[in-house]
């Protein structure tokens, strides 16, 4: 007799991370990393790298509209590294 294992879930926003996101930052990989939300002028972008890039995306578009803003993300290989590179928009 054979067991079946259900189907692996990606990651989701756990309760832990929330308040790390609540501050400003992400977390796709473990690993929190900080965003200057504040100086992000119309037209700046930023490039964080992850690994986990459909997190990644939730948790910047969250906190993005929790301070409403508009942001447009694409994924990316920059210097080596992937990630998504977002930009602000109006």
């Amino acid at each position: 007799m054979t067991t079946l294992k259900k189907k692996s879930q990606p990651p989701q926003v756990t309760k832990p991370f929330l308040k790390v996101m609540r501050e400003g930052q992400v977390c796709p990989d473990g690993v929190v990393i900080g965003i200057n939300w504040d100086s992000l002028d119309i037209g700046m972008s930023f490039f964080v790298p992850a690994v986990n890039l459909p997190i990644l995306s939730k948790q910047v578009q969250k906190i993005a509209d929790y301070k409403n803003l508009t942001l447009k993300g694409y994924e990316r290989i920059e210097n080596g590294k992937l990630g998504m590179r977002f930009w602000r928009i109006l």
